[in-house]
C-alpha cells in the first residue's frame, strides 16, 4: 500500500505576523515544511504540498500600473480560478530569504543578481521630468541649475534610504532641493498635479498618467540614460509549467506595450 503525506500550505501566516505561508515560517532556523519532511522521511512514499491557485508578485506601483490591468484580463480569460496577489514593494536587497522564498515573480530594475532567482528583460525605460500643467517655471527647467534649485518630490520605496535619482546625481557631483519624500511614484504624481513641485519619474508611467492628472512631461536637463526592468523568478520554478505560463503572459504584455509605444 502506498503511503501519501498531504501538507496543506495554502494559507499565509498573517496571524503569526508573517508574510509567507505558515509552512515556510522559520522556527529555530528551519521552516515548518523542512521539519515535516524530516519527520516523515522514510515513512511515506509520496508527498503532496497543497497550495492556493494564486501567484504572489512583488512589483513597484509604476510597473503594476502598466502590467496589472492587462495581466488580470489574461488571467480572467485563460484561468479564471487563478488569483494574482500584488505584495507591497520592498527593495530586493533588503528582503529576507523567507520573503523572497514566497515570491513567484519580482520585477525590478536592479542590476544586482538576486540569489536563487533567474531573470529575463521586460522592457527599457528612462526617467523624465513631470510638473503640473500650470507650473510657472516649466520653460526654464531645461537649464540644469534651475532644475536642481526647484522644489522636488523624491520617491523612496521600502528598504531604501533615498531616491535612486539622488544617488545617481551625487555620483555626478550634483544635488537637488527635496521638499517632500513619498513611498511611491503614483503618490509623487498625485502631489505634483496639485503643487508647484518637480517629479523625476519613469517615463512610461509619466506618459500614461499625464492626461489623467493634467501633467506636463518634459525632457530632463541631464541625460539619465536607459535602464532595464527585469522579470525575476525563482530558479526552482524555472521549468514549472505554471511559472512558465505566468512569465510568458508578463513578457507578452510588455512586448505589447513596446509595440503600442512605437505606433
Amino acid at each position: 500500500m502506498s503511503r501519501l503525506l498531504v501538507i496543506p500550505a495554502a494559507g499565509l501566516g498573517s496571524r503569526l505576523g508573517a508574510s509567507v505561508p505558515k509552512v515556510l515560517v522559520r522556527v529555530a532556523g528551519e521552516t515548518m515544511l523542512d521539519r515535516l519532511l524530516a519527520l516523515y522521511r522514510g515513512f511515506v512514499d509520496r508527498v503532496v504540498v497543497v497550495v492556493s491557485p494564486a501567484f504572489s508578485d512583488q512589483v513597484q506601483d509604476h510597473i503594476a500600473h502598466l502590467l496589472a490591468p492587462a495581466l488580470v484580463q489574461r488571467l480572467r480569460a485563460e484561468a479564471p480560478g487563478v488569483r494574482l496577489n500584488l505584495r507591497p514593494w520592498q527593495s530586493p536587497a533588503s528582503a529576507s530569504p523567507e520573503q523572497l522564498q514566497s515570491i513567484d515573480l519580482l520585477i525590478s530594475c536592479t542590476t544586482t543578481d538576486i540569489a536563487g532567482f533567474e531573470k529575463e528583460t521586460l522592457f527599457a525605460d528612462t526617467e523624465t521630468v513631470v510638473v503640473r500643467a500650470g507650473y510657472p517655471r516649466a520653460s526654464r527647467l531645461k537649464a540644469l541649475d534651475v532644475f536642481l534649485r526647484s522644489r522636488h518630490v523624491a520617491v523612496v520605496g521600502a528598504g531604501l534610504s533615498e531616491d535612486p535619482v539622488d544617488n545617481w546625481l551625487r555620483g555626478k557631483g550634483l544635488s537637488r532641493d527635496i521638499v517632500l519624500q513619498v513611498p511611491s511614484y503614483l503618490q509623487a504624481l498625485q502631489v505634483t498635479a496639485r503643487a508647484d513641485v518637480v517629479a523625476f519619474v519613469p517615463r512610461r508611467l509619466a506618459q500614461s498618467m499625464a492626461p489623467r492628472f493634467s501633467l506636463r512631461v518634459l525632457p530632463p536637463p541631464i541625460d539619465p540614460g536607459d535602464y532595464q526592468e527585469q522579470l525575476f523568478y525563482p530558479r526552482r520554478a524555472a521549468q514549472d509549467p505554471a511559472s512558465m505560463w505566468i512569465r510568458t503572459l508578463a513578457l507578452n504584455i510588455s512586448r505589447d506595450l513596446d509595440r503600442a509605444a512605437r505606433a
